[in-house]
């Protein structure tokens, strides 16, 4: 184990700043779902883009909390 460090080379939390705050898991998370969702098409021609971002947002953190499934919330949008 080399000097201050743990096994495998990984930091400890006095090290690397204590881990990150809350609102920077949250962007975290923000920025996950709007690349998961980038991808999908909500509405049918010609208006087939992508959800928002406050859409992408909505879906992935009601799904990591598990109060509603990221499908339904990406339909409800679209059904608006």
């Amino acid at each position: 184990m080399g000097r201050g460090g743990l096994p495998g080379g990984g930091l400890r939390l006095d090290e690397d700043g204590g881990g990150v705050t809350y609102d920077e898991f949250l962007e975290m998370l923000i920025r996950c779902g709007e690349a998961r969702y980038r991808g999908v098409s909500c509405g049918l021609p010609p208006d087939d883009s992508s959800p928002p971002l406050a859409v992408c947002a909505e879906a992935v953190l009601q799904h990591v909390t598990a109060q509603r499934s990221e499908i339904s919330t990406l339909r409800r949008h679209v059904l608006e």
